[in-house]
């Protein structure tokens, strides 16, 4: 086995304690730890370079495993704030997760565990991680789904996204690489995605920034999403089935991971 990369994206500072968690889960399996920015919105206007504001809210016996990407995307991401071009929008969200290959080499038998921020693997699952990988290149990984709040899990919705491959396996296709939405779809929940947990500008400033700004951007109305929270009701899709169970982190222990413990104070606002 090559050496083991854990690689996310960051792009707002409410992701800051996922990111604390995620490095406390997979510190003792891990070499480096990647934090992607790019200076470009999915939707592909100029955003400044602000993690190293946020670094220090990061305890510093984690920091040692962490590399930084600054990724310029000028010249890949175009602006579709104006055309609302939503296939244009996921191909800049493909470049942001691309990216970090243009700035550090992988060998083909290193592990690259691939998480968007607020998607969080529990620690103990890491050695059958590395199992799994004796028998399949790629994994791709289920997990608990909470919205809006860190109480609230989605009861009808399991989350497929991240992917562990042996880089390889991304390395022999076209760029740009997603390294997510691809694999053996592991069998055991592997951790939680703390979907949504923002505050109402929070949530105003992702409706105008992600991918599906062209489909979601219009429910970009702090009335509209005020009520989402407050009723448990999910406007984007309105048949969709949306069932919300509230859950405690205390007598429900078994559904988070560990680490959340250690972060719990930093996420008040999306408790209550």
């Amino acid at each position: 086995m090559g050496s083991v990369y854990f690689k996310t994206i960051f792009y707002a500072p409410h992701e800051i304690p996922f990111i604390t968690m995620n490095l406390m889960e997979s510190y003792p399996y891990i070499d480096l730890f990647f934090i992607v920015e790019a200076n470009r919105t999915h939707v592909g206007e100029e955003k400044p370079y602000i993690f190293q504001n946020f670094l220090e809210k990061i305890p510093a016996f984690l920091r040692k495993k962490i590399r930084y990407i600054k990724a310029d995307l000028s010249s890949k991401c175009i602006d579709c704030s104006v055309s609302k071009d939503d296939a244009q929008m996921h191909k800049n969200e493909a470049f942001i997760w691309d990216c970090f290959e243009d700035y550090f080499p992988l060998a083909n038998d290193d592990i690259v565990i691939s998480t968007d921020a607020d998607e969080v693997l529990y620690g103990s699952m890491y050695p059958e991680f590395f199992n799994a990988l004796k028998n399949h290149p790629a994994l791709f990984l289920p997990l608990h789904q909470f919205m809006y709040r860190m109480t609230y899990l989605w009861s009808d919705l399991t989350c497929w996204a991240p992917t562990i491959a042996r880089a390889k396996t991304y390395l022999d296709q076209p760029r740009p690489h997603s390294w997510r939405f691809f694999g053996w779809f592991f069998p055991k929940m592997a951790g939680c995605h703390f979907s949504w947990q923002l505050t109402t500008e929070e949530m105003l400033y992702k409706l105008k920034t992600y991918a599906h700004h062209a489909i979601y951007g219009s429910f970009a109305d702090p009335a509209i999403l005020e009520k989402a929270v407050r009723e448990k009701t999910y406007p984007f899709e309105p048949n969709r089935p949306f069932h919300i169970v509230e859950v405690d982190p205390d007598k429900d222990d078994w559904l988070y991971p560990p680490s959340l413990h250690a972060v719990q104070k930093d996420l008040t606002r999306v408790f209550s």
